[in-house]
């Protein structure tokens, strides 16, 4: 889903993090599921999806 994003959505940045070896971002950020998507714009956080759902990670993307 994220692969087929990044095409859609060029001007997009998407990190994805490993919270195994990066312990201190699910504190930081509050993240409580596995999948998170979060979107940061100009250095804030804009939005945040929770769990596998793409429509939702689509609209936030569109919000954008």
């Amino acid at each position: 889903m994220v692969e087929q994003m990044r095409q859609r959505y060029p001007h997009v940045t998407f990190v994805k993090v490993d919270l195994d070896s990066n312990s201190e971002s699910p504190a930081r950020y509050g993240v409580s599921a596995v999948p998170t998507f979060h979107l940061f714009k100009s250095g804030a956080m804009a939005g945040e999806v929770r769990g596998a759902n793409p429509s939702g990670v689509e609209d936030l993307l569109r919000k954008a």
